[in-house]
């Protein structure tokens, strides 16, 4: 089987909630997003990577790096209730008419994730060849001491019941629990069909890639600022 055409889409809008300006806020010396065009500028010739903003700043940045642009995102995909899958049926659809041709993979890199590897990125590539290119792949991280079963809900007066009822208090080590996965954010692999037709970012059959916690860091929040500094100046 033939190596996919694969498009990488960065989105980095202009606004955040959490923490202003958080794409362009320094991490390490520079912008937060200049991490995630550091590994994109390095992938080989299979892949062409975008950048989709509404920040003239941020493409301005990005054109530094050579990674491509449309020009701004539209206002209608770029407030903080713009479904990511939106974003990248947009950018999809006007780079394959631009460049008369269609994408087999399409590939987002948030940029809240800094301390991914181009390692990471191979990786899944392979994992979603391996399973025919017809599978979203998605980047995961294992949850330990935080288990669904040990969640709680508070109900009226305050009053915790287990979110997930078993019939009884779960007491277990955190080794004895069966494993669980979530989403870290870092990177995501799909057909380009299923963003064509803007079904949906995780097909329904997707596959997990497990990276480790210090890969997983995502910035949310100042503290999470912190860590990521600290674990990224102990990595370089």
């Amino acid at each position: 089987m033939n190596r996919p055409k694969i498009l990488v889409i960065i989105p980095a809008r202009k606004g955040s909630k959490g923490i202003p300006s958080k794409n362009k806020k320094e991490l390490l010396g520079k912008p937060l997003v200049c991490h995630t065009f550091d590994v994109a500028s390095k992938l080989n010739e299979n892949y062409l990577t975008y950048v989709s903003s509404d920040d003239d700043e941020i493409i301005k940045i990005a054109e530094d790096y050579n990674i491509n642009n449309n020009g701004l995102r539209p206002d209608n995909i770029s407030d903080d209730k713009a479904l990511t899958v939106d974003v990248l049926h947009y950018e999809l659809l006007v780079i394959e008419k631009k460049l008369s041709m269609q994408f087999d993979a399409v590939m987002l890199l948030q940029p809240t994730c800094p301390i991914r590897d181009i390692r990471h990125i191979y990786d899944i590539e392979k994992l979603f060849i391996k399973n025919n290119m017809g599978s979203s792949v998605v980047s995961v991280k294992k949850i330990d001491s935080e288990h669904p079963f040990r969640m709680k809900r508070m109900i009226q007066d305050q009053i915790l019941v287990n979110y997930i009822d078993q019939g009884f208090e779960d007491m277990r080590p955190r080794q004895d629990l069966p494993a669980v996965y979530i989403r870290n954010g870092s990177i995501y692999m799909s057909p380009a069909s299923s963003i064509r037709d803007k079904s949906t970012l995780v097909t329904n059959n997707a596959y997990g890639y497990i990276m480790d916690n210090l890969h997983s860091i995502n910035i949310d929040n100042m503290e999470d600022f912190v860590v990521a500094n600290y674990f990224m100046e102990s990595k370089s």
